[in-house]
C-alpha cells in the first residue's frame, strides 16, 4: 500500500528525519507499517512524499520490525580498512545503473579504490548480468540504509543459508522454473539451500506506476510471507523470494516499455 501526502518545512530546531517521522506518523493507522519512504519534490512550501506501507494485524505481524527512521550514530571509527558505499537509487530513471549491468564497469572501479565496496542490487544486477568485484558486499536496498543510518552492520561470510519463497502457482511449470533456478544457483555456486517454501493461499505481486512517474508496485498477502520467515526462523540467513508479477495495464504495460522510452516497470530504468 502507498500514501501520498505533503509535509510542512522543517524547523531548524528538528533534523529533517526527526521532522518527516513526526509527519509520517501522524498519516498512519494503527495496522500499518512504513517500509519505505521517498521524498520526491521539495520546495519553500515543504516536501511531496510517497510512502510505502505494509498493512497487517497483529496476527499477521509476528515481531513489529524496527522504525525505518531510526538513527544510530556509532560511538566509534574502525581505521582497519576503507570501505565505501555505491548508491543508485531504483525506479527514478538514473543515467547509469539497473539497465543490463550498466553500472558494474563504474563499481569495479569504485572497488578498485577501497577495501570493501557495499553494492545494491540496482548498481550490479540486471537482466541476467551480474559483475559482483571480488571485494564488495551485496545488500539489499533497506539494508543498505539500515547500515548507513547505524542501525545495521554487515561482515563477511563464506556462504549463506538461503530460503526460498515462492507462490504455488496454478501453472506448475512456472513453479517448476522457480525450484530448478534455485537448484542451478546451488549446484553452480555450491550455495547452501535451506528449503524451498511454497505458499498456498498465495501471495500476489503487482507492478505499478506512482503518481509521481516512479516504478513501483504491491505485495498482497504479505503477512504469509511474514507467518513463513518467522517459523523457519534460525534455518536460514538470506531469503530469495520469487512470484508472478502482474500489472493494472497487464500485457499492455509491458509492450509500452518495449516500444516507447517510458520508464522499466521492474527496476526503473530505460529501455536497452
Amino acid at each position: 500500500m502507498k500514501k501520498n501526502f505533503t509535509s510542512p518545512p522543517s524547523s531548524p530546531k528538528c533534523s529533517l528525519i526527526e521532522h518527516v517521522r513526526k509527519c509520517v506518523e501522524k498519516k498512519l493507522s494503527a495496522n500499518e507499517i512504513p517500509v519505505r519512504f521517498t521524498i520526491i519534490e521539495s520546495g519553500s512550501s515543504g516536501y511531496s512524499c510517497e510512502l510505502g506501507l505494509v498493512v497487517a494485524d497483529e496476527k499477521e505481524l509476528p515481531r513489529r520490525p524496527r522504525s525505518i527512521f531510526e538513527v544510530r550514530p556509532r560511538a566509534w571509527e574502525s581505521g582497519d580498512s576503507f570501505c565505501a558505499a555505491m548508491i543508485i537509487p531504483t525506479g527514478v530513471d538514473c543515467e547509469v545503473g539497473g539497465d543490463a549491468g550498466d553500472a558494474g564497469p563504474a563499481a569495479h572501479l569504485l572497488a578498485s579504490c577501497c577495501d570493501r565496496l557495499i553494492l545494491h542490487p540496482n548498481v550490479v544486477n540486471a537482466s541476467d548480468i551480474n559483475e559482483l568485484p571480488e571485494n564488495s558486499l551485496y545488500v539489499e536496498g533497506s539494508v543498505l540504509s539500515k547500515i548507513m543510518m547505524g542501525t545495521a552492520g554487515v561482515l563477511p561470510v563464506r556462504s549463506n543459508r538461503i530460503l526460498l519463497i515462492i507462490d504455488d502457482h496454478k501453472d506448475k511449470n512456472i513453479t517448476d522454473s522457480y525450484i530448478n533456478t534455485f537448484s542451478a544457483a546451488r549446484a553452480t555456486w555450491g550455495m547452501r539451500g535451506a528449503g524451498v517454501v511454497a505458499l498456498n493461499p498465495t501471495f500476489y505481486s503487482r507492478l505499478e506506476i506512482a503518481p509521481s512517474g516512479r516504478a513501483s508496485g504491491r505485495i498482497e498477502n504479505f503477512g504469509r510471507i511474514l507467518q513463513a520467515l518467522e517459523k523457519h526462523r534460525g534455518e536460514y540467513d538470506a531469503v530469495a523470494i520469487a512470484s508472478v508479477m502482474d500489472s493494472e495495464e497487464g500485457k499492455g504495460l509491458i509492450k509500452k516499455y518495449y516500444e516507447t522510452e517510458m520508464l522499466n516497470p521492474w527496476g526503473g530504468s530505460k529501455p536497452c
